[in-house]
């Protein structure tokens, strides 16, 4: 846990504050516990940069989710316009404004290719929201291989690992962060990421919709089975995945491309376990905190791609 978390919660209230974001998610969600978490040894300054987004990121989702705007390409596209105008200072939209005040935190304190790297992930984050929202207007489950793969992205994820990069001050080329073995990696984390947060999350999502779009309702439909058999066949997709990121992250090490990927690979490995403590400790996904077992062995432990998913298969592969 980063030691400047407290202090980072008592800036984001302020931050939060003064472009009207709800409390709740200052108080509830806090944001720089989860981040801290994920990023241990940053400073508290590049703490607090990433915590902010990380705030109003919760907000802007729930936004989406609840409000469901019916121009909502326009507004996804033109928030994600904040974040790469650094001026002047946007007064239109409180949603703007937050976002562009992250993106000029983030571009003094990172790197030109750090920030680059953010804004591509958040952009792919915004795109698959209108993926989603797409499937609640028209009442649409995806099949299962959809689902996984635009899953990740609709996560945020991946930005949210792009600003550990930052705060953490880990420092890769293109052709590191590209590599087909790093990106295997990196995304087979974030999807266990979502499918554990499908699963904690699960009670809040099924009663806020009558079409509720989570891992283990596409499970039902396209398998034709019920809840209990869904959650047994979804948490073992979760662990082929996880047996899969370890072998990635083992590989990277032998291999050593350079000391700050096996660097960026264990604080992957870090967010996994982080991403647990978190959900068990806050009230946003329920009144009673989330809790959760440790096994000592994986319920499906094979090293092979699972059947039916063509559009993750290649991390098998790497």
């Amino acid at each position: 846990m980063n030691p400047a978390v407290e202090q980072a919660e008592r800036r984001i209230k302020v931050w939060n504050a003064s472009f009207g974001i709800d409390s709740y998610y200052a108080d509830i969600v806090r944001s720089a516990m989860f981040m801290g978490r994920f990023a241990p040894t940053a400073t508290p300054t590049r703490l607090k940069a990433i915590s902010c987004w990380n705030s109003w990121g919760f907000a802007f989702d729930d936004y989406l989710d609840t409000q469901l705007p019916h121009a909502f390409p326009v507004v996804v596209a033109t928030t994600q316009r904040a974040l790469t105008c650094p001026s002047p200072p946007i007064r239109s939209n409180p949603w703007s404004a937050a976002l562009q005040d992250v993106g000029n935190q983030l571009r003094e304190l990172g790197s030109s290719a750090q920030f680059r790297r953010f804004v591509d992930a958040h952009r792919a984050w915004l795109f698959a929201a209108c993926w989603r929202h797409s499937n609640h207007v028209n009442e649409r489950l995806p099949s299962l291989d959809e689902y996984v793969h635009l899953r990740e992205q609709d996560s945020a994820g991946e930005a949210v690992y792009h600003l550990v990069a930052l705060a953490e001050q880990i420092h890769l080329s293109d052709e590191e962060i590209n590599d087909p073995l790093v990106q295997a990696m990196l995304e087979s984390a974030v999807t266990v990421l979502i499918l554990d947060n499908d699963r904690y999350s699960f009670q809040k999502e099924d009663k806020e919709r009558s079409l509720s779009q989570h891992l283990f309702s596409v499970l039902m439909r396209e398998k034709s089975i019920g809840l209990v058999e869904a959650l047994r066949q979804g948490v073992a997709l979760r662990d082929r995945i996880l047996r899969l990121f370890l072998a990635c992250e083992r590989k990277l090490e032998k291999i050593s491309i350079s000391n700050d990927i096996v660097r960026f690979a264990r604080l992957v490995k870090q967010g996994i376990r982080a991403n647990l403590d978190w959900a068990s400790e806050n009230g946003r996904y329920g009144r009673r905190k989330t809790s959760f077992a440790i096994c000592d062995t994986p319920s499906d432990e094979r090293l092979e791609p699972p059947p039916g998913l063509p559009s993750i298969a290649w991390w098998w592969y790497v």
